[in-house]
């Protein structure tokens, strides 16, 4: 039983499926053009109300898109058009009857279907020939309307809702946004601002951005007043904003209107511009009968008056601080070749081997960035480094993040001052200006070289007035920002600032061979362990060891696998280096000697052996320690695994015993000591 009704179902799920999917062939299916009303490449229509001219309306397609020419100019609503063409491309003569076959059959006339006095005239137009029906009275169950055909001799029964798409009111077909030019195609920005009888004209360009082995894109620039990079995200996100912008009021532009409204001289002409049309937008004086803040605008080819929204217009109106690039100083670091740091008269250069200036960018080729600081006239380093792969990476990173930004104008500083304190300074500077502001001895100047040959330079100075920030710029621009000092701490002259921290590494296949740590004021040795090479590792040679002497030497054992400074000191290495700690203590000499060797295979000759010597302060609180390496001529400060490997082997063995040292407490109510607002030169 359960099985026949559910068949019985399956059945009619069929056919309710095949009705309905008939139905729908058969409203889309394409008639014969002879069976069709009107042409399916319409390109005006004109609908004329007999008793209401404002549900009158002309709607003209140009260059595919639709407007309204009549009552006024303006884009039509592309979804209510769609809908009109969608309705007449099905209005066909099919079942359609002529007034001479309803007079003999039912004794009726035009009037019997509103046909002889109709409310609405239709005409549709394709490459110039018009044609126009007439539109009558519904069918007596108010589901169908009466049209007359153009002949004027069938009437024709077509849906209502054919009526109901075209009888309309004008204001209804309007496209409520303002623009029809869309962001996707905007390639310029053209903005006049108009204060107290002076013009500042601005604009803005999408330009081409190649960058050698990345695809290229497209950013935004401004050419005038001052040719310098916009923000992109920024910029799209405005034009976002306009393509949105809906008008609150659409007003008739009377001549009086014209006066009252400040369009006569608007404040601001803001003009799109892309894919061969071009929209100017003028905008005028505040609506004073909105009770929230409107401005009146037009568009400069269109008498059309209406109002927007003042809140849209902001970011344009101060478009030259709101939408242009606070980071000037992009560049891709994959095509760094070089960096020059200059302070006080001295000067420290970072060069990648792997990449010469002479040499191309190879698209899609992998980029090795192999650093070192050679030794060159005028520089800081007297011994050729390897750079530090995340010190290199900061100091990219400090470049790239470099800001214009606002500042606090302080009391103390002049009205004529202030300008000082702005992210943007000036784009006109004086020579007079630039030597008070102090880029004639700038604390810091950094020269950048890439691998096509391009060279920039970023010149920082000192604040010109205190309380002022700190101001920069590049060679060639005559632009002037604003910055944060914080850049200042990672533009070091110090080689040690950006040495390579991994001092020693073991290569791979190397063993570890002994340990010895000796504390140097007795001579006694904390630890002297020797591991024989048929001991295949120290796990083995330690196993019949008191499990936490076990662990105290494994521990170390691994962290002499490598070796890394957690900071460098300016100190010189020297046998006999005393630790100035600070906080009132006395300075801390050399407490320990670590040395270790290593074994390296080098195929059938005996394996070769290297050795390490470290001289170790005693543990200086619970995070640091000092250590110092004469191979390597440094002197540094341990990372915390190495503090933490030490402390259990050399506490409590050495002579003296005594608990490493801790901070001097500050006395309450101490204030803290003010950073200087002026840095001084490197030393």
């Amino acid at each position: 039983m359960r099985i026949r009704f559910t068949l019985f179902l399956l059945v009619a799920n069929l056919a309710v499926f095949g009705l309905i999917w008939n139905n729908a062939r058969e409203r889309n299916r394409e008639l014969p053009p002879a069976e069709l009303v009107f042409p399916v490449n319409a390109d005006r229509i004109t609908l004329s109300a007999a008793d209401d001219p404002d549900a009158s309306y002309t709607l003209v397609r140009k260059a595919g898109r639709w407007s309204l020419s009549k009552p006024f100019d303006w884009p039509a609503n592309a979804w209510a058009v769609q809908k009109m063409l969608d309705e007449l491309r099905f209005v066909s003569r099919e079942g359609g009857f002529t007034l001479e076959e309803a007079s003999a059959a039912y004794a009726t006339t035009a009037a019997s279907y509103g046909l002889d006095k109709p409310r609405y005239t239709l005409t549709v137009s394709a490459d110039g020939v018009d044609t126009a029906v007439k539109i009558g009275s519904l069918t007596p169950d108010g589901n169908a309307v009466f049209l007359l055909s153009p002949d004027g001799k069938t009437v024709l029964p077509t849906p209502r809702s054919v009526l109901a798409a075209l009888a309309r009111p004008a204001a209804d077909l309007r496209q409520p946004e303002v623009f029809s030019v869309q962001p996707f195609e905007v390639n310029s920005i053209a903005i006049t601002l108009a204060d107290r009888g002076q013009e500042t004209r601005i604009g803005l360009a999408r330009t081409r951005r190649e960058t050698p082995g990345r695809e290229p894109e497209f950013v935004w620039r401004f050419e005038t007043p001052v040719a310098s990079d916009a923000d992109t995200p920024v910029v799209d996100k405005e034009l976002a904003a306009l393509a949105e912008l809906k008008f609150v009021r659409f007003l008739a532009g009377t001549g009086d209107l014209q006066e009252k409204s400040g369009l006569a001289t608007p404040a601001m002409r803001l003009a799109l511009e892309g894919n061969g049309r071009r929209q100017t937008l003028l905008v005028g004086s505040r609506d004073t009968e909105s009770k929230t803040p409107h401005r009146y605008a037009k568009f400069e080819d269109n008498p059309a008056i209406f109002t927007i929204p003042a809140e849209a217009l902001r970011p344009w109106e101060s478009v030259l601080r709101e939408m242009r690039e606070h980071r000037f100083m992009r560049f891709d670091p994959a095509l760094l070749s070089g960096v020059t740091i200059h302070s006080g008269g001295r000067s420290l250069v970072l060069h990648r081997l792997d990449a010469p200036a002479a040499k191309p960018a190879t698209a899609g080729a992998p980029l090795r960035a192999e650093w070192r600081m050679p030794v060159v006239p005028g520089s800081t380093a007297t011994v050729a480094l390897p750079v530090d792969a995340d010190r290199l990476a900061a100091l990219q990173g400090a470049l790239l993040n470099l800001t214009a930004r606002d500042f606090a104008v302080p009391v103390s500083v002049p009205e004529e001052k202030r300008s000082l304190c702005s992210a943007f300074v000036t784009d006109e500077p004086t020579p007079a200006q630039l030597s008070d502001w102090g880029f004639s001895s700038p604390v810091r100047k950094v020269d950048l070289a890439f691998l096509d040959g391009t060279k920039r330079t970023l010149v920082i100075a000192a604040p010109a007035i205190p309380g002022t920030p700190f101001h920069a710029k590049l060679a060639g621009s005559p632009s002037i920002y604003s910055i944060a000092p914080a850049v200042l701490e990672t533009l070091s002259v110090r080689p040690d600032a950006y040495r390579s921290r991994t001092l020693f590494s073991m290569p791979a296949g190397a063993r570890l061979a002994s340990i010895k740590i000796t504390e140097l004021g007795t001579g006694k040795t904390l630890l002297d362990e020797r591991k024989p090479d048929d001991v295949p590792d120290w796990g083995s040679w330690l196993e019949s060891r008191p499990k936490r002497e076990r662990d105290e030497v494994a521990t170390l054992a691994d962290r002499c696998r490598e070796l890394r400074a957690d900071r460098f000191l300016e100190s010189p290495f020297s046998s006999d280096y005393r630790h100035e700690a600070g906080d009132g203590r006395e300075a801390e000499p050399w407490r320990y000697r670590i040395e270790w060797t290593v074994k390296v295979p080098a195929g059938a000759d005996p394996a070769k052996v290297e050795s390490r010597e470290l001289l170790v302060t005693r543990r200086l609180g619970g995070t640091e320690q000092i250590a110092g390496s004469a191979v390597d001529s440094a002197v540094f400060a341990l990372p915390q695994e190495w503090v933490d490997a030490l402390f259990p082997v050399t506490f409590g063995r050495d002579a003296a015993g005594e608990p490493p040292a801790t901070p001097a407490p500050e006395p309450a109510g101490t204030p803290p000591t003010p950073a200087p607002a002026r840095p001084t030169p490197e030393k």
